[in-house]
């Protein structure tokens, strides 16, 4: 039988090297499993034994070379049953819960109908996600100053027209009573000026939506504004001194305070919340913004690394791309996130392989339990369905945005969880059964991702929908949705059709970076680009460039956790 010498060095971030060698080792993978396996391990029964006497103890280690000389069976069978991950470590896919004491955010919206709800409730996630505290929302109109109890702060998102301008000012007296600050996010100020002690200019792009070219410059960052719906701006603080952090730059050169700060409260004036605008850091703006009031983190940026559309054809017995990516990410003490599709399909819908033909990848799983997490990526990463025509399992969709209308809510949910069961069985077969979900190509209708929120505990990507709406924000934080947690956004992938796409990657990390003190991205690779011809050496710039921008490489299970 084969014997497992690999051995944890430490953990947080963890460090594996096989046998004492030095995790920059360049041996191949295979060469370190050729190692384990003849290497005999004396149990704590042998060493009993050979104190009762040097003949026994010669017959257990002639028996023990013996049976590790014998043939491991190929991992393509089904008599491969990799060893699962302790309980605890299946475990710590739990959300941390928020203790029953915790803070509360009091977010009071102008307008609660369903035409702008999904906004509401992406802000609403966002703020109890990064903040750890509950959030209860309430319309403007609903407000009762019994609600001020045990909270932490007043939000206001002026979303639309105030009904009743009276009601916030009470709002806002009442907020500073209890001696709680204000953060304001939107245009609308005015309906509260006096009580918020300042004094409001009116350009002429207030309560216009930014024209083409706007920008807003943050710590260093520029981000495109078009399209945001922009406010009144804040010309005088009467009350304690105020400072602005964030500014609009429109087209002509007019530059104007976008966020402006002091003690008790945070002016934001502009509204990112728009989930049809193309995806940019603004609302990370906003969050960071409002921890000057609330309270920063500890500085912890961190990567979130994927190997993606792994399978058992791509990776099959001939590839040596995937043997060479995984020894140097493991050298580099990369935690591993596995993409894992259970069945390769070719373009005819022919089934050719699945996972268990992977044997390299069925090894490192193996041989580093510990050290990577596995993701189902749908089943086959394709279905039988005539806009997949011509693409192969990785290529096709497997699930579509329109499902709900073209199957029917109860058929669209029955196709995702029969398929799903089919490719978690699978998986299963030879490693262990996921508890991350990742739909291929970010695709699913509304309806199938209120079922994958309850089939798994953590999905791996952002949330697709807010309200039945689609999504476009770019989150650099986990998002927790009830029982499940969503991964963060994605930095990107190394595209081989793309030569700069590392470079790209790097920018999106380092404006996170310059943005919030704790940023976390999923950054996910293919192995196979390590064999084409000049690229060879991009994962190499991509993980230096990771590490030169200040990120650690997380397990999501151990980060998702951990109290915060």
């Amino acid at each position: 039988m084969a014997v497992n010498q690999f051995k944890s060095v430490t953990r947080g971030n963890p460090t594996y090297e096989p046998n004492n060698r030095s995790p920059r080792d360049d041996a191949s993978l295979e060469t370190r499993l050729a190692v384990a396996k003849s290497h005999w391990h004396r149990t704590v029964g042998e060493r009993v034994l050979r104190l009762i006497g040097l003949l026994v103890g010669l017959v257990v280690l002639l028996l023990a070379i013996t049976l590790a000389s014998q043939e491991v069976p190929a991992a393509s069978t089904d008599t491969i049953r990799i060893r699962p991950l302790p309980t605890a470590h299946e475990a710590s896919c739990a959300i941390a819960p928020l203790p029953a004491t915790a803070d509360r955010l009091l977010l009071v919206v102008a307008d609660n109908n369903e035409s702008v709800f999904p906004q509401i409730v992406a802000l609403e996630e966002a703020l109890s996600s990064y903040f750890n505290l509950r959030v209860q929302r309430v319309a403007a109109a609903d407000y009762q100053p019994a609600l001020l109890e045990n909270v932490r702060a007043s939000v206001v998102y002026a979303n639309a027209v105030f009904k009743d301008d009276e009601r916030i000012g009470e709002l806002v007296n009442d907020t500073w009573r209890h001696e709680l600050p204000v953060l304001w996010l939107g245009p609308g100020a005015y309906v509260a000026e006096a009580e918020l002690d300042i004094v409001l200019k009116t350009d002429p792009s207030a309560f216009e939506s930014a024209p083409k070219g706007t920008i807003v410059e943050y710590n260093g960052v520029s981000i495109s504004a078009t399209g945001f719906l922009l406010g009144e701006t804040i010309s005088e603080s009467t009350g304690s001194p105020a400072r602005a952090v964030a500014t609009v730059r429109l087209p002509n050169g007019t530059a104007m305070p976008a966020i402006t700060v002091r003690d008790d409260f945070v002016h934001v004036s502009f509204d990112p919340l728009d989930p049809d605008l193309p995806p940019n850091l603004a609302l990370a703006v906003v969050i960071d913004a409002f921890a000057e009031v609330l309270g920063s983190p500890t500085p912890d940026p961190r990567v979130l690394f994927r190997l993606e559309d792994l399978n058992g054809h791509d990776y099959g017995e001939t590839d040596t791309s995937f043997a060479k990516t995984a020894n140097y990410l493991l050298s580099e003490n990369v935690f591993l996130h596995l993409a894992i599709i259970p069945e390769w399909v070719d373009a005819q819908g022919n089934v050719q392989e699945n996972i268990g033909s992977a044997r390299k990848i069925l090894d490192l799983i193996k041989a580093y339990p510990e050290s990577v997490s596995l993701i189902q990526h749908g089943y086959q990463h394709f279905r039988p369905e005539a806009r997949n025509t011509g693409l192969r399992s990785g290529q096709a969709f497997e699930f579509f945005l329109d499902d709900d209308r073209t199957l029917g809510i109860e058929k669209a949910q029955e196709l995702l969880r029969q398929r799903l069961a089919a490719g978690s069985d699978l998986i299963e077969r030879y490693a262990w059964r996921p508890h991350i979900f990742e739909a291929p190509h970010y695709l699913m209708s509304p309806s199938q991702q209120a079922l994958a929120e309850e089939l798994y505990p953590v999905i791996h990507h952002q949330p697709l929908f807010y309200a039945s709406k689609s999504s476009q924000f770019l989150l650099p934080w986990y998002t927790k949705r009830s029982a499940v947690v969503y991964a963060p956004s994605s930095a990107g992938f190394v595209d081989v059709l793309k030569p700069n796409s590392v470079s790209k990657i790097l920018r999106v990390l380092e404006q996170g970076a310059r943005i919030l003190p704790d940023p976390v991205f999923v950054v996910f690779f293919h192995p196979f680009v390590t064999e084409y011809v000049g690229r060879e050496t991009d994962l190499e710039k991509l993980i230096s460039g990771i590490k030169e921008l200040g990120y650690r490489f997380a397990n999501t299970c151990e980060d998702i956790s951990r109290p915060r």
